[in-house]
């Protein structure tokens, strides 16, 4: 288990270079007692190995929303445009409820995202 498993912390570490075997040694795996949770990343290729290992993967929606702009911009793609007008009404009710406790906030989005 990673020692700042205990504290719900972020951290970001150094490596020497690019290789999946960094984020493995780092998460301890394939270690049976290495770190399990999810993992917040970018679609870099040395991470999925680590989803294979018992980490759960999770994207980020800006990463999702950029490779859609690409399409649109550099494609002229109707599907690129329209997913780009569907972020726009999400961040229009993110915009709405920013103000709002975490439970209100919570039920408006999840009834209206």
């Amino acid at each position: 288990m990673s020692p700042f498993a205990f504290f719900g912390v972020a951290y970001v570490g150094f490596a020497d270079g690019r290789g999946g075997r960094h984020a493995r040694d780092f998460l301890d795996l394939p270690d049976e007692d290495g770190w399990r949770g999810t993992l917040v990343c970018d679609d870099f290729s040395g991470y999925k190995a680590c989803f294979e290992l018992g980490v759960t993967e999770a994207g980020r929606l800006a990463y999702a929303r950029r490779k859609l702009h690409e399409l649109w911009a550099n494609h002229g793609s109707l599907a690129g445009e329209q997913a780009l007008k569907f972020f726009g009404e999400l961040y229009a009710v993110e915009r709405e409820v920013a103000d709002l406790m975490r439970e209100e906030r919570k039920r408006v989005l999840t009834t209206h995202c």
